[in-house]
């Protein structure tokens, strides 16, 4: 490898090391052998792109936070709302239960 270095060297060529290794040791059927123009560029991009998804891992996490607490707000002012209605529902049937004695009442002063 090291021959190959310097022999590329002295016809004043910079080979990279995985130009070396793809030359030693060849490549295998099935993969791709990236120049050392692309290499850099691609793990760059790879790179990048990794730190994307991770960006949006966190945005749908703090999402997922936030929902929760939402759902756990909508359900708390659902059952504050079913207990003041449930009062309202006790007062009215208070309030009819008391009109039908003063009626109740009045028909028997009739009688």
């Amino acid at each position: 490898m090291e021959a190959l270095q310097l022999q590329h060297e002295s016809e004043g060529k910079s080979y990279t090391e995985v130009e070396i290794f793809a030359e030693v040791l060849g490549t295998k059927v099935g993969y791709v052998q990236a120049s050392s123009v692309d290499l850099p560029q691609k793990l760059e991009e790879a790179r990048l792109l990794i730190e994307e998804m991770r960006a949006r891992q966190l945005e749908y996490e703090v999402l997922l936070v936030k929902r929760s607490d939402m759902e756990q707000t909508m359900r708390e002012h659902l059952q504050m709302m079913e207990e003041q209605q449930l009062k309202k529902d006790e007062k009215l049937m208070q309030m009819m239960a008391k009109q039908q004695r003063k009626k109740d009442e009045q028909h028997q002063k009739m009688m």
